[in-house]
């Protein structure tokens, strides 16, 4: 389930929503059934307790018997002390299990509340079977009530490679998830092929658009499995290839079981540009008319960078490229530049 949410991004643009709730569904019943085996554990636990208890207080009784026959301690002291050791211990263990349990309840609402007031995404409009042209008019986004998105306008065709600078947070990855409509406009109009992208069937426009975000997206997995996860391609020479235009095939070669070698959740165990490459390479092996690449190239180093980025320039001819980055290297292929400087406010 984590799995699941942590790529949620790459999940919704791959539409791959109902592959991973039927994962999701498979999961949480395997962890009901340990749910409730770990409950007739818990269970046993307390009735152990309870046993203890009642042990410790036979113990109490017949220790303090021994007190009072011998003259130590009288009748009512015993009686008294078991009675109030019963009043006092048990409300004060039962107001700190209470208080627990609430605090428990309170976060498990909160997170559910955040989920409830999502709305749910409309799969509806006219179907798109390719993309040759996307264009924005007059474009803003606010998150927060803040400007992130101001007036933008420009247009890009297939075969062009079109980069967005800008610093930190001038709106550059809003921009890139406008596209598969991960985040909505507020102002002005998107349209995919002169049809409005509001008009625009969800599922459709997914399934021609790549997305690399800034933020590696591993799932649970082979390396295999992470790479051709959105390909319909699924063979050896496919992967093969879109492994060397990624610059990631010597390196899984390298591990321990090249590309049948399971990678973690989150791919802890491999580096930052390892899991860059990878993601790379997913985009290109999804096969897709647009791609949409975010710091694409950040974690790698000059000599690599280099050669993805040629790889990347040939792979494109017949592409939509969108890129939000800063590096030279990237900004010196591109057809043309979106520069979201003066826009900041």
């Amino acid at each position: 389930m984590l799995d699941g949410i942590n790529n949620i991004e790459m999940i919704k643009i791959s539409n791959k929503e109902k592959k991973y709730t039927e994962k999701i569904s498979s999961s949480l019943s395997h962890s009901l059934t340990a749910g409730f085996k770990l409950s007739n554990t818990e269970a046993l636990s307390t009735e152990a307790s309870l046993l203890i208890s009642k042990i410790f207080e036979t113990l109490i009784i017949f220790s303090g018997a021994y007190l009072v026959l011998n003259g130590n301690l009288s009748l009512g002291e015993l009686v008294a002390f078991t009675l109030i050791k019963d009043r006092v211990t048990q409300p004060l263990i039962r107001l700190a299990s209470l208080w627990e349990e609430y605090c428990q309840f309170k976060l498990s609402k909160d997170r559910v509340d955040v989920v409830f007031k999502e709305t749910s995404e409309v799969d509806t409009g006219k179907k798109v079977e390719q993309i040759h042209n996307i264009k924005f008019d007059s474009v803003s986004t606010y998150i927060n009530k803040k400007v992130v998105v101001d007036n933008i306008s420009f247009e890009c065709n297939k075969g062009s490679i079109t980069s967005i600078i800008g610093e930190s947070g001038s709106g550059k990855s809003t921009l890139l998830k406008i596209v598969p409509k991960l985040i909505n406009i507020d102002g002005g109009k998107v349209f995919i092929n002169e049809e409005n992208l509001n008009g625009i069937n969800l599922k459709s426009l997914r399934d021609n658009i790549a997305y690399v975000g800034q933020e590696c997206h591993i799932v649970n997995g082979t390396v295999k499995d992470n790479i051709l996860i959105n390909s319909s391609r699924k063979d050896d020479e496919w992967l093969s290839y879109v492994c060397r235009l990624s610059c990631c095939h010597d390196f899984i070669l390298d591990l321990e079981e090249g590309f049948d070698t399971l990678i973690g959740e989150g791919g802890n165990n491999l580096s930052g540009g390892q899991k860059q490459r990878i993601t790379i390479a997913r985009c290109i092996a999804a096969d897709r008319d647009v791609l949409l690449l975010d710091e694409p190239t950040s974690a790698l180093d000059s000599e690599t960078e280099q050669i993805i980025v040629s790889n990347l320039k040939e792979y494109s001819q017949d592409r939509i490229v969108l890129v939000a980055t800063h590096r030279k290297e990237i900004l010196n292929i591109s057809d043309d530049v979106i520069d979201f400087t003066p826009s900041i406010k």
